[in-house]
């Protein structure tokens, strides 16, 4: 980005709607003085998430806020096989559902931190925020 490119403050996501044909999601945001809608293709949604979640994890460490750092917070879950896959399906507080798929070898390494932090163990520690 240069900096004499133009940059649009977002004051607030407004909506985000699925296209008809579902080939897209429509994410309207409320900008200054005035609302823009922003059409994106449904196999850059997921790259989108994880690009947002690191940037602004970067964003709160360059502000010294990483201990502020906001995340998102499961209230239950469902897990479903899909070949040699597991889809973990997150239900966020309000309502929203995340899905993150994983390799069996992935979530099965998953498996073993989430036992040994819930144990109180080390045997494989999760990193701890600072």
């Amino acid at each position: 980005m240069v900096a004499s490119d133009p940059v649009y403050e977002v004051r607030r996501v407004v909506s985000a709607v699925e296209e008809t044909d579902g080939s897209y999601v429509i994410l309207q945001l409320e900008l200054k003085g005035e609302n823009a809608a922003f059409a994106f293709p449904i196999a850059e949604i997921a790259p989108l998430i994880a690009l947002l979640a690191q940037a602004g994890g970067r964003a709160q460490a360059l502000a010294g806020k990483a201990h502020e750092q906001e995340v998102l917070e499961t209230v239950d879950s469902d897990v479903f096989r899909d070949g040699p896959h597991v889809d973990i399906h997150f239900r966020l507080d309000g309502g929203l559902d995340l899905p993150v798929g994983m390799t069996l070898e992935g979530a099965s390494r998953l498996c073993e931190r989430l036992a040994s932090s819930l144990d109180g163990g080390d045997a494989s520690p999760l990193p701890t925020r600072q």
